[in-house]
């Protein structure tokens, strides 16, 4: 099983993308930060060699590190529109 993109999520990627016009291909990398035993985000204009890359809607493109990919193979990437702005979360 991998990660699950939910629409929400990839149209704000897609959003993201377009505004930092990243190239066609390019992805939303997620990767375990070792340092703090944590994930972080990032654009990329594409994935690293070891990545797993998940196909999202609308063409959204996800690239999972080794680490991260072991860690969400059971999650949902979301997206919200709260108050303090729109952001990421996993489910």
């Amino acid at each position: 099983m991998t990660l699950i993109v939910s629409p929400q999520a990839a149209q704000l990627l897609l959003e993201l993308m377009l505004a930092a016009d990243v190239p066609r291909g390019g992805g939303l990398r997620i990767r375990v930060d070792d340092r703090y035993d944590s994930l972080s985000i990032s654009l990329s204009a594409a994935p690293e060699p070891t990545d797993a890359v998940v196909q999202g809607p609308a063409g959204s493109l996800v690239f999972l590190s080794p680490g991260s990919a072991r860690r969400l193979s059971r999650s949902t990437l979301e997206a919200d529109n709260g108050p303090t702005g729109t952001a990421f979360y996993l489910s």
